[in-house]
């Protein structure tokens, strides 16, 4: 729970295994408020089941940028406020026991999360075809801190210490802090610390 709740978790179990269990919940709360409908069981079952949803929500959210393709990513986060507001707008209608009208509403909901969905796998789709690439968010962090890393080794070969520190600190920050980028970068302050020695000097 702690994983989900903090973004630790990836976005498949978050969205489909925490998913399910809410479906599961909720058919359960739905069945135990129809064979005994009594006002304190009912106030029970909503709150577990809007603390569920609420949960529910919140995991897909923050676990939504652990996916292989940022596209997953947008259209969890879509879905994520499509449910949000169809469930804002049933929920009056619920409490009114227009139960007709909470349905259709809900049956556009489950429409709308289709939809999101089937735009996803299209896109996903033709970027296959087409040797395309949408990296996810951590991924594509990842690359850039690669890119600043070799970019910073080149520069230090080429003599070019500042711009190369200046390479080194950005790889580092993004998360490239292997001991060989760390030894260049103390190498490259060395060299830099040097220069400034010897203009002092002259």
């Amino acid at each position: 729970m702690k994983e989900l709740l903090s973004g630790e978790e990836s976005l498949s179990t978050a969205f489909w295994f925490v998913g399910f269990a809410y479906v599961l919940s909720a058919f359960g709360m739905a069945a135990l408020m129809g064979l005994v409908p009594h006002p304190a069981i009912i106030l029970v079952c909503v709150l577990i089941t809007v603390c569920f949803f609420i949960f529910y929500e919140i995991s897909v959210w923050r676990c939504a940028g652990n996916t292989s393709w940022i596209g997953w990513s947008w259209a969890a986060k879509s879905i994520v406020v499509s449910r949000a507001l169809f469930y804002i707008f049933q929920v009056p209608f619920l409490v009114k026991e227009d139960q007709a009208t909470a349905g259709i509403i809900s049956l556009l909901g489950i429409g709308a999360d289709l939809l999101i969905g089937a735009v996803g796998i299209c896109i996903y789709a033709l970027l296959k075809v087409s040797r395309g690439n949408i990296e996810s968010p951590s991924k594509k962090v990842e690359t850039q801190a690669v890119h600043h890393a070799e970019r910073a080794k080149a520069l230090f070969l080429a003599g070019q210490y500042e711009a190369a520190l200046v390479h080194f600190d950005k790889a580092l920050l993004q998360g490239q802090s292997d001991d060989l980028t760390k030894g260049y970068q103390a190498m490259c302050l060395k060299r830099i610390n040097q220069k400034q020695k010897q203009r002092r000097q002259s």
